[in-house]
C-alpha cells in the first residue's frame, strides 16, 4: 500500500484514491496552526477549505505567492483531509502530509518549482504542528509523534538521530515541564527544539548543548512554541502563553553559548495563523472574541496591532517585497464549486484587495 502511494503521489488529483473514509472507521485529527513562511523569491501557506467543522470535508492546500502571482501547488495524489507540513529552503519545497482517517503513514513530497514533484514518505506518523518538518542544505528533519527526531537525504530513507546525553537530561529532566518537543530548526550548531510545557518552566527553547541562556526575564509560566523559524537575523521562536493569554517574540542566538532574549510581547486571547519573514519580522492573527485581531512585530521589536480585518480571514503572510497580507477564505461545501480566496494587501492603515482565486474541494467529499 505504501509503496502504491509512493507512486500515486505523481498522478493527478483525479486519481486519489486515498479519498475519504466513513466516520465508523475515522480517526479525526487536528490541523495544525495555520503557518507561512517567506524567502527571497517566494511566499508559502497552508490554507484549509471546505467544512472546517468536518475533517471528512476539509482539505489542506499549499498556495504560493511568486511576484504578485497567486498559484494552488498542492502535491497530487493524497487527501489532505489531515492537514499539510511544510518547510522551505530556497526555492525548495518539502510538504509532509499529516496521517488521518485510513491513512497510517506519511507521505512527503519535494518540489523546486512547484510544478515537479518528487515523492517520498515516513513510515510512521509527523507531530502536528507547524515546524515538525524542516530542512537546510539537503537534509530533511522532521519530529514525530513519538518524539523523535529523524533525518533523511532522500525523504524515504531516515535514520533516528541520537541526542546528546546532556541534551536528554536537560529535556526530561525537568520535571515541572511535562511536555513535548513540537518544533525543530537544524542549524549549523545542531538541532534547536522548541517545546510544549504544561508546567511552570523559564524557557522554551532547547539549544544543541542545552545551555540557552536569558538575556532579558522570561517568566516562569507554562508556554508553548508556536513557530520556530531560521532568519537573516537568527532563529525566531513565537511563544505562546496560555495562562496569559498572550504571545512573546525570542530571539535565539549562538556565540560563545547560545541566547534566549524577549524581543516582544502582545496580548491575544486565540492564535489561529501565523507568518514569519525572511528578516525576522513576524505577524500573529488571532481573535479576541468574536472578533478578528492582526498583531505585527517587526525584527526590532516594534509592535503594531490592527483591530480592523476583511471578513473571513484565515492566514496572514509577508509577500517576498515584505508587504502584509490577509488572506480571507468563502467555502461553498454545500455546492461542487471552489472555495474564494481574496487576498488583502496592508497599504498605511487600510486592506487593499489584490486580488482573488479559487480553491477547488476535491471531487469525493462527503457534502
Amino acid at each position: 500500500m505504501k509503496r502504491w502511494l509512493l507512486f500515486a503521489l505523481v498522478l493527478p488529483l483525479s486519481s486519489m484514491v486515498m479519498g475519504v473514509a466513513s466516520a465508523s472507521t475515522a480517526r479525526p485529527v487536528v490541523l495544525p496552526l495555520t503557518a507561512s513562511t517567506t524567502g527571497a523569491a517566494q511566499a508559502t501557506t497552508v490554507l484549509t477549505v471546505g467544512n472546517l467543522s468536518s475533517p471528512y470535508d476539509r482539505f489542506s492546500n499549499l498556495v504560493v505567492e511568486r511576484g504578485s502571482k497567486w498559484t494552488v501547488e498542492t502535491p497530487p495524489g493524497v487527501a489532505t483531509n489531515g492537514g499539510l507540513v511544510m518547510a522551505s529552503f530556497g526555492p525548495r519545497l518539502v510538504t509532509a502530509t499529516i496521517p488521518s482517517q485510513l491513512l497510517r503513514f506519511t507521505p512527503l513530497a519535494s518540489t523546486n518549482d512547484g510544478t515537479t514533484w518528487t515523492p517520498g514518505l515516513f513510515d510512521g506518523s509527523i507531530r502536528s504542528a507547524p515546524n515538525a518538518l524542516t530542512q537546510r542544505r539537503g537534509v530533511t528533519a522532521l519530529l514525530d509523534t513519538q518524539g523523535r527526531l529523524l533525518e533523511s537525504t532522500d525523504g524515504t530513507h531516515w535514520r533516528t538521530v541520537g541526542l546528546p546525553r546532556s541534551l536528554q537530561k536537560h529535556v526530561l529532566g525537568q520535571r515541572p515541564c511535562r511536555g513535548r518537543l513540537v518544533a525543530v530548526a537544524l542549524t549549523s550548531g545542531g538541532p534547536v527544539f522548541g517545546r510544549s510545557c504544561s508546567g511552570p518552566v523559564r524557557s522554551s527553547v532547547i539549544t544543541p548543548t542545552a545551555n540557552g541562556t536569558s538575556m532579558s526575564a522570561v517568566s516562569a509560566t507554562p508556554r508553548s512554541t508556536l513557530r520556530l523559524e531560521a532568519t537573516s537575523i537568527g532563529l525566531r521562536e513565537l511563544v505562546w502563553l496560555p495562562k496569559e493569554r498572550s504571545i512573546e517574540l525570542h530571539s535565539i542566538t549562538a556565540g560563545t553559548t547560545w541566547h534566549d532574549s524577549v524581543v516582544a510581547h502582545a496580548r491575544l486571547n486565540k492564535v489561529t495563523a501565523t507568518a514569519v519573514s525572511i528578516n525576522g519580522a513576524v505577524a500573529v492573527l488571532g481573535r479576541e472574541g468574536s472578533r478578528s485581531a492582526l498583531v505585527v512585530i517587526k525584527p526590532s521589536g516594534a509592535t503594531s496591532r490592527y483591530d480592523t480585518l476583511p471578513r473571513n480571514a484565515r492566514a496572514v503572510v509577508f509577500s517576498p517585497s515584505g508587504t502584509v497580507q490577509v488572506l480571507s477564505v468563502v467555502d461553498h461545501v454545500r455546492r461542487e464549486i471552489a472555495s474564494l480566496v481574496t487576498v488583502w494587501n496592508l497599504v498605511g492603515e487600510r486592506w487593499v484587495k489584490a486580488t482573488s482565486f479559487g480553491v477547488q474541494v476535491p471531487y469525493g467529499s462527503s457534502h
